[in-house]
């Protein structure tokens, strides 16, 4: 999956790309929106990007589960070593320790990724700040080419601003 970023300038131009592509079939769970007012999003039926696509949450939440797996394996294996000859370890119980390990390193990247913003919302800040809006939306790598075109070239006021993988 690609997320494609476009800078759109009115409520109006929103309007009708947003139309535009729920009549090509592009689900609205896959359209975002950030800037504006919540509730004109809402009466315009255009959906405001959440918290999962405008902070570093998701990303935060990968990370965090691959330093947990590592950290705990790690701490698993120490410990198998200084554990004494006589004194067996469950299987359940190593499995146990790895799994929390994935749950606390989720957890607690998750907790820093809610507090850091997602990068294209960072670099667009300004251009949103002064009543502008930062469409995202989401589309299989195949298909995200054809939406570049059909915004560009339809909507000449918005500008494609970047891409990112999901």
């Amino acid at each position: 999956m690609k997320r494609l970023f476009f800078l759109v300038p009115t409520l109006r131009t929103l309007r009708q790309i947003n139309q535009e592509l729920t009549v090509t079939r592009i689900s609205a769970d896959h359209i975002h929106v950030y800037g504006g007012s919540p509730i004109l999003l809402q009466k315009a039926h255009i959906p405001a990007a959440s918290i999962l696509q405008t902070t570093d949450f998701v990303p935060a939440l990968k990370r965090g589960a691959i330093i947990g797996i590592f950290l705990s394996a790690v701490l698993t294996i120490i410990y198998l070593l200084l554990l004494p000859e006589n004194v067996q370890l469950n299987p359940f119980a190593m499995a146990a320790l790895i799994f929390f390990g994935i749950l606390f390193g989720s957890w607690t990247s998750s907790l820093i990724g809610v507090g850091i913003n997602n990068t294209m919302v960072e670099k667009y800040s300004n251009y949103v700040n002064k009543g502008h809006y930062l469409m995202m939306i989401d589309s299989a790598d195949d298909n995200g080419s054809n939406i570049i075109y059909r915004v560009v070239n339809h909507h000449p006021q918005a500008r494609i601003a970047g891409a990112t993988a999901t």
